[in-house]
């Protein structure tokens, strides 16, 4: 066998080593990555998960507590103005302004405890909706004052014996005395003025 041949043959028995290196290797890295799955996956089995109604250190959180509180009595009520198409917010401002006449936008957020930014997006559907008029204030001109408009009026009058139902419902379920307490209570609760969020010693 001639030189040329000679290195021929070395180069290809090179070659092939170098591919059958390459196929152990790449076959190595699939069952390490196999096992590694396998091993994750009996992981993920043992790992004990959160249940519903599992005991955690956070229900003696004052505001979680205050909060699932508000969202369950949010639905309770929403549920009984489904009918009008109303949540209770909305039946809220429609019943303050049915009451007072009118508001400065600020002045309803405020009373009403919503963000401001909350109100102005629900005023801005129930006004697109026709059920609220805005108007600049005649002493102000930054200022904005809300409105119902006849539909407005139609609306809230439609959707208060709902309303009712469901204060009267909610006594039933609760108890009259239970409940004056409760807003009692609530009326006097005590959070103190506003921090900046920054903490001192």
């Amino acid at each position: 066998m001639n030189n040329r041949a000679t290195s021929t043959c070395r180069k290809a028995c090179s070659d092939s080593g170098i591919v059958a290196q390459s196929y152990k290797s790449r076959r190595q890295e699939i069952f390490e990555s196999f096992a590694r799955g396998i091993r994750s996956e009996r992981n993920f089995e043992e790992m004990e998960m959160l249940t519903a109604n599992q005991p955690l250190a956070i229900d003696q959180c004052t505001c979680s507590a205050m909060r699932k509180a508000s969202r369950q009595i949010t639905r309770f009520y929403d549920a009984y103005l489904e009918p009008s198409g109303l949540r209770i917010t909305q039946f809220l401002i429609l019943a303050a302004l049915n009451e007072a006449g009118g508001a400065n936008i600020n002045t309803l957020a405020e009373r009403l405890d919503i963000e401001r930014t909350a109100m102005g997006k629900m005023v801005g559907l129930l006004e697109r909706d026709g059920f609220l008029q805005v108007t600049q204030s005649p002493t102000d001109g930054r200022a904005r004052i809300i409105q119902l408009t006849p539909e407005g009026r139609r609306l809230h009058k439609e959707a208060e014996p709902l309303w009712h139902r469901a204060q009267s419902d909610f006594v039933t379920r609760n108890g009259g005395l239970n409940i004056e307490n409760l807003r009692r209570e609530l009326d006097a609760i005590d959070v103190g003025a506003p921090i900046d969020g920054s903490l001192t010693d």
